[in-house]
């Protein structure tokens, strides 16, 4: 099942939920950019960080990721979901030895656990939290990746205890991303560092299309309410600095086709046969539609060197 579908299996009552502020800065000041699926996403008016306004509760959350169909497909290593994913875990681990090269390190929502059995393979003594019940089950007893089955805020692991912490297409969906960078930064040795990857509003695909959006009622970009958070770059530095982080390096990827793009209609095939284009050229002007994030712990700097 799609992450649109999967995201339709809320209740629509959810969706009528009272707003929340600006995770950076406290104020409940935001102006409405876009309605999908009867969720708010609003662009706050100070710093521009943009968030859905009306979210799921923790419970009805912790529903959604515990959904027979959430991440079915990847516990069949021939699947071409599986395949995708490991190409990805690879290309993920090789930005990670640019700032570390083994130790303990902690995945954030590692799903089956494709990245931590790379990193595993490589040196690495591997834990993991991930929320999905069978998702971690399948890691822990298929690749023996001590993997905790919680939330992070809820795990109980060690202060000062991992040299490295990958949250891979994971921040966006947290529901508040400063507290959770915090717990990081507690769990991170001082010349520790965190690495993780989300999309970024402010690339070129989703700048562009959101000019037609409203006329079409139809933007990919964001995907609630799995989807809470749409950072920026700058939006993005913002929470790190709220956080306790200062970041080392942010570059620019993009987000796989298939997933942002669909073909269920004409209507939609012209919309990707215009914007396929741009999505992919993205990365080249410096504005791709998803970045990667090196950081490290306010106070440290100089203890972090690209490798």
């Amino acid at each position: 099942m799609s992450p649109v579908d999967q995201e339709s299996t809320l209740r629509p009552s959810l969706r009528t939920g009272a707003a929340v502020p600006c995770e950076v800065c406290d104020i409940a000041s935001g102006s409405l950019i876009f309605v999908k699926k009867g969720y708010r996403l609003v662009r706050c008016s100070q710093c521009g960080l943009v968030y859905v306004e009306n979210r799921p509760s923790e419970a009805e959350l912790s529903k959604f990721y515990n959904d027979d169909s959430y991440h079915a497909e990847l516990v069949e290593d021939s699947t071409s979901a599986s395949e995708w994913h490991k190409r990805t875990a690879a290309k993920q681990f090789q930005f990670l030895r640019r700032f570390k090269k083994g130790g303990r390190i902690l995945d954030v929502g590692c799903s089956v656990g494709f990245f931590l059995r790379i990193a595993k393979e490589n040196g690495w003594e591997p834990h993991g939290v991930e929320q999905s019940t069978r998702s971690a089950h399948y890691a822990n007893y298929k690749w023996k990746l001590n993997v905790v089955n919680s939330t992070l805020e809820n795990a109980n692991l060690p202060a000062g205890f991992f040299d490295a912490i990958t949250l891979w297409d994971v921040i966006e969906h947290l529901p508040s991303p400063v507290a959770t960078l915090r717990r990081i930064a507690e769990l991170l040795k001082d010349d520790g560092v965190l690495i993780f990857a989300t999309p970024n509003i402010d690339g070129l695909f989703p700048r562009l299309s959101y000019r037609v959006a409203g006329l079409m009622n139809y933007w990919p970009h964001p995907t609630p309410p799995g989807h809470l958070f749409q950072f920026s770059k700058k939006s993005i530095r913002s929470v790190l600095n709220k956080a306790g982080f200062d970041p080392v390096a942010i570059e620019d990827d993009r987000i796989a086709i298939g997933y942002s793009f669909g073909m269920e209609s004409l209507k939609r095939a012209a919309y990707s046969a215009l914007f396929v284009p741009v999505a992919v050229a993205g990365p080249l002007f410096k504005a791709g539609d998803k970045m990667t994030v090196a950081a490290i712990k306010r106070g440290t700097s100089g203890q972090i060197q690209q490798a």
